[in-house]
Protein backbone atom coordinates (compact mmCIF):
# COMPACT_ATOMS: atom_id res chain seq x y z
CA UNK A 1 0.00 0.00 0.00
CA UNK A 2 1.50 3.39 -0.96
CA UNK A 3 1.73 6.37 1.10
CA UNK A 4 -1.39 8.30 -1.27
CA UNK A 5 -3.89 5.00 -0.16
CA UNK A 6 -2.80 5.04 3.07
CA UNK A 7 -3.68 9.07 3.23
CA UNK A 8 -6.64 8.13 1.34
CA UNK A 9 -7.83 4.67 3.38
CA UNK A 10 -7.28 7.24 6.39
CA UNK A 11 -9.74 10.33 5.17
CA UNK A 12 -12.21 7.52 4.63
CA UNK A 13 -11.99 6.06 7.96
CA UNK A 14 -12.21 9.52 8.76
CA UNK A 15 -15.50 10.39 7.35
CA UNK A 16 -17.44 7.31 8.42
CA UNK A 17 -16.17 8.17 12.02
CA UNK A 18 -17.92 11.59 11.75
CA UNK A 19 -20.81 10.04 10.64
CA UNK A 20 -21.04 7.52 13.10
CA UNK A 21 -20.59 10.16 15.98
CA UNK A 22 -23.45 12.12 14.14
CA UNK A 23 -25.17 8.95 14.36
CA UNK A 24 -24.14 8.14 18.22
CA UNK A 25 -25.19 11.78 19.34
CA UNK A 26 -28.51 11.23 17.96
CA UNK A 27 -29.08 8.14 20.41
CA UNK A 28 -27.63 9.56 22.87
CA UNK A 29 -29.51 12.56 23.11
CA UNK A 30 -32.70 10.26 22.32
CA UNK A 31 -31.97 8.01 25.29
CA UNK A 32 -31.08 11.02 28.20
CA UNK A 33 -34.09 13.14 26.66
CA UNK A 34 -36.84 10.19 26.66
CA UNK A 35 -35.26 8.10 30.03
CA UNK A 36 -34.93 4.78 27.66
CA UNK A 37 -33.40 2.22 30.04
CA UNK A 38 -31.69 0.40 26.91
CA UNK A 39 -27.58 0.56 28.08
CA UNK A 40 -28.38 2.62 30.86
CA UNK A 41 -24.85 1.86 32.12
CA UNK A 42 -21.84 3.96 31.63
CA UNK A 43 -23.36 5.61 28.57
CA UNK A 44 -21.79 9.15 29.20
CA UNK A 45 -18.24 7.47 29.56
CA UNK A 46 -18.90 5.19 26.53
CA UNK A 47 -19.84 8.64 24.65
CA UNK A 48 -16.59 10.39 25.78
CA UNK A 49 -14.14 7.54 25.01
CA UNK A 50 -15.75 7.46 21.31
CA UNK A 51 -15.55 11.21 20.65
CA UNK A 52 -11.82 10.95 21.82
CA UNK A 53 -10.72 7.89 20.05
CA UNK A 54 -12.22 9.87 16.91
CA UNK A 55 -10.04 12.77 17.50
CA UNK A 56 -6.84 11.06 17.93
CA UNK A 57 -7.71 9.24 15.17
CA UNK A 58 -7.96 12.71 13.22
CA UNK A 59 -4.86 13.73 14.28
CA UNK A 60 -2.68 10.77 13.83
CA UNK A 61 -4.69 10.90 10.13
CA UNK A 62 -3.15 14.67 9.70
CA UNK A 63 0.14 13.84 11.07
CA UNK A 64 0.60 10.86 8.60
CA UNK A 65 -0.70 12.78 5.30
CA UNK A 66 2.08 15.67 6.46
CA UNK A 67 4.63 12.87 6.38
CA UNK A 68 3.83 11.58 3.37
CA UNK A 69 2.38 14.02 1.18
CA UNK A 70 4.39 17.22 2.78
CA UNK A 71 7.64 15.48 3.49
CA UNK A 72 7.47 16.14 6.91
CA UNK A 73 10.43 14.25 8.51
CA UNK A 74 9.52 15.67 12.90
CA UNK A 75 9.14 13.10 15.08
CA UNK A 76 6.49 13.12 17.07
CA UNK A 77 5.84 11.87 20.33
CA UNK A 78 3.17 11.72 23.10
CA UNK A 79 2.65 10.59 26.39
CA UNK A 80 -0.30 10.26 28.77
CA UNK A 81 -2.18 8.30 31.05
CA UNK A 82 1.11 5.68 31.39
CA UNK A 83 0.49 5.16 27.22
CA UNK A 84 3.90 6.33 25.54
CA UNK A 85 3.75 6.41 21.68
CA UNK A 86 6.21 7.59 19.20
CA UNK A 87 5.96 7.86 15.52
CA UNK A 88 9.55 8.51 13.94
CA UNK A 89 9.56 9.21 9.73
CA UNK A 90 12.39 7.62 8.03
CA UNK A 91 13.55 8.16 4.69
CA UNK A 92 15.67 6.11 2.06
CA UNK A 93 16.32 7.53 -0.80
CA UNK A 94 12.75 8.18 -2.78
CA UNK A 95 11.46 5.51 -0.03
CA UNK A 96 9.62 7.38 3.52
CA UNK A 97 8.42 4.82 6.07
CA UNK A 98 7.21 5.95 9.70
CA UNK A 99 8.11 3.93 12.43
CA UNK A 100 5.43 3.80 15.17
CA UNK A 101 6.85 2.88 18.75
CA UNK A 102 4.20 2.47 21.67
CA UNK A 103 4.25 0.86 25.35
CA UNK A 104 1.62 1.27 28.15
CA UNK A 105 2.29 1.06 31.54
CA UNK A 106 -0.59 0.47 34.12
CA UNK A 107 -0.62 1.06 38.08
CA UNK A 108 -2.41 0.39 40.42
CA UNK A 109 -5.11 -1.98 40.56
Amino acid sequence: MNPKQLVKLSNVIGIVSILLLMYWIFIFITIEVFGLKVFRENMTETFYMSVFGIVAFQIERTYLKGVFEEGNTNYRYSAHDGRYELFYPYKEGDQQIVLYFSDYQQYGK
